[in-house]
């Protein structure tokens, strides 16, 4: 079978592919992936909303 190949069109949806792609999903319906994706993929959004944009402060 072929691999589907994956674009991802931001930093948010990259992290988070990379993170699922980790995961066990054996026992997991698509359902339940699709979940584990959202869930993973807004924690990324946020977690990246709290960082500054630009050069770290040097004290």
């Amino acid at each position: 079978m072929n691999e589907l190949k994956f674009y991802p069109s931001n930093k948010a949806e990259a992290l988070a592919y990379l993170y699922m792609e980790k995961q066990d999903l054996t026992d997991k319906t698509p359902e339940e992936v699709v979940e584990m994706y959202n869930v993973v993929y807004d924690k990324m959004v946020r977690k990246m909303h709290e960082i500054p944009v630009g050069k770290p402060k040097v004290f």
